[in-house]
C-alpha cells in the first residue's frame, strides 16, 4: 500500500510539473510596436539603418539582433526613435550607455536652440527591458512609451 501511494504522489507531481509548463513568453517583435505607435500617432516614419545608428552614437551593429528606430520631422529637431534588441546583456548596457550619451547631446543641444525640445528631452530616459532597449526622444514619448512598454 505504501507503494502504491508513492508511486501515485510521484505521478502526481510529475503531471504538476508538466502542467506548469506552459508556453514560453513570446518576445515582443519591434516591427509591430513600431507599426503600432506609427499607426496609433498617425504619423510618418523614416527608418533609420542600423549600421548607420550603431556608427554615429559608437556601438557595434553586431550588438543588434533587431532593431526599429526610425525619426520624423519635429519642430526644430527631428524626433528620434530607437528600439533595439541587444545580442545579449553585455550588449544591451552598452547600447543603453550610448543612447544615455545621445541624450546628454540632445539636452545641450536643445537648451542652445529650442526651449520646447529642451522640456522634451528633460522628460526622456533610456528603457530596458532584459535585452530590450528603446528611448523616445517626441512630443509623443508618454504615449509611445506605453505602446512600447504594453509588450513586455
Amino acid at each position: 500500500m505504501k507503494q502504491l501511494t508513492a508511486l501515485l504522489l510521484c505521478l502526481t507531481i510529475l503531471f504538476s510539473f508538466a502542467a506548469c509548463g506552459g508556453e514560453p513568453a513570446k518576445e515582443p517583435d519591434l516591427q509591430t510596436i513600431q507599426t503600432e505607435i506609427t499607426s496609433t500617432l498617425g504619423i510618418e516614419a523614416k527608418t533609420m539603418n542600423v549600421k548607420l545608428i550603431a556608427g554615429q552614437r559608437g556601438f557595434s551593429e553586431e550588438m543588434v539582433a533587431e532593431s526599429a528606430s526610425f525619426t520624423t520631422p519635429g519642430a526644430v529637431f527631428d524626433d528620434e526613435i530607437y528600439m533595439f534588441k541587444a545580442t545579449d546583456a553585455d550588449a544591451a548596457a552598452t547600447i543603453a550607455e550610448k543612447l544615455n550619451g545621445r541624450l546628454n547631446e540632445l539636452k545641450k543641444q536643445t537648451q542652445n536652440y529650442s526651449p520646447s525640445d529642451a522640456a522634451i528631452v528633460e522628460q526622456c530616459t533610456v528603457l530596458t527591458n532584459g535585452n530590450y532597449v528603446a528611448m523616445f526622444f517626441s512630443a509623443n514619448r508618454e504615449q509611445m512609451e506605453t505602446i512600447y512598454k504594453s509588450y513586455f
